[in-house]
């Protein structure tokens, strides 16, 4: 196995670095070897031909940064930033020919080039009135950005829609019928599993769902499949981030029941596995390709779980400190 180095950002303190970079062993423990210090709730990082692309979560205002990865993973100072008409960025994802960025605090998607120089493309949240009746009564939160078999994906927590388009010369092209929840659902995420089958994360409601295309059309919406709570445990939950942890499993973190909860995918069909405990309030998972390794970041605790998936169990590895830990991704080298 290649060498892995975690980078890994935090909403932050007035003190400490709020994205670190972490070298990771084969058997899940961790050694940070450097960080930096963006200072503004960099709550979000990707990373695109050895850029790392950083958000700034604020009420009001959206900014993407970005700086350079050395090829011994420790980061240059920033190199330059976009502001965005939008507040509260949240969420980016890194598509072939732009970089996506979801506005939590005012529901605008933006498509902008990887130099951060334009704005590519926007989808107003008012947009969306177009598809949906009485949308003037709730307030749209842009989340989670995915794409499958050549359709985009857009996550509306507020408005219980997730978008589709058609993806056209690498951008959003044509407008297919969104895929529609149950008022008050609040779908956080989508996580396509195969051409034909998804799997969504709802944020308000606590449930997960499958959602399956017909054989023929998928200018038609999918039909959802399945639906099940994403914990055993009684009381508030928010379901956070998805991932897969092989090819027939899906790990999904609660916040509120504060564990890692596994399902297997069995056709078209999810079932309970287990459920682990983890720290407070964990708010992203990731499976680090080519390992058995899964990170867990941990907002309230302020930490990142590392821990081992071996014989359909979590079994915990290490723990790095990161004040707001909120997201990690993985650089082989």
């Amino acid at each position: 196995m290649k060498g892995i180095t975690l980078i890994c950002s935090g909403y932050g303190n007035e003190k400490e670095e709020d994205i670190l970079t972490v070298r990771l062993d084969p058997k899940g423990k961790a050694q940070v070897t450097g960080g930096v210090r963006q200072q503004d709730s960099p709550s979000w990082i990707c990373a695109k031909d050895g850029v790392l692309y950083a958000v700034s979560e604020q009420v009001g205002r959206a900014f993407i940064g970005r700086r350079s990865i050395r090829e011994d993973g420790s980061l240059t100072e920033e190199e330059g930033r976009i502001e965005l008409p939008g507040g509260e960025l949240c969420h980016l994802w890194e598509g072939g020919r732009a970089l996506y960025a979801s506005c939590y605090g005012t529901g605008d998607f933006f498509a902008v080039d990887y130099d951060l120089k334009k704005i590519l493309w926007h989808r107003k949240p008012e947009e969306s009135l177009r598809s949906q009746k009485d949308a003037e009564k709730k307030q749209s939160h842009a989340h989670w950005v995915s794409e499958r078999g050549g359709i985009l994906y857009f996550s509306d927590l507020g408005r219980d829609r997730i978008y589709r388009f058609r993806m056209e010369d690498g951008l959003p092209g044509e407008e297919l019928e969104p895929i529609r929840l149950p008022e008050g659902a609040g779908p956080r995420q989508l996580l396509p599993l195969t051409d034909r089958l998804l799997f969504s994360v709802q944020e308000l409601d606590g449930t997960l769902r499958l959602w399956k295309y017909g054989e023929e059309d998928r200018q038609k919406a999918p039909v959802c499949v399945q639906t099940v709570k994403a914990t055993k445990a009684e009381g508030i939950n928010y379901p956070g981030t998805a991932c897969l942890a092989d090819d027939s499993t899906v790990l999904v973190c609660n916040r509120g029941a504060n564990t890692v909860a596994a399902f297997a995918l069995e056709g078209e069909k999810l079932t309970r596995l287990g459920e682990w405990g983890t720290g407070n309030w964990p708010r992203h998972l990731l499976k680090v390709p080519g390992t058995n390794l899964v990170i867990n970041a941990c907002n309230k605790q302020g930490v990142l779980n590392l821990f081992a998936w071996e014989d359909n169990r979590l079994e915990k590895r290490d723990a790095i400190p990161l004040a707001g830990a909120s997201c990690a991704l993985a650089l082989f080298r």
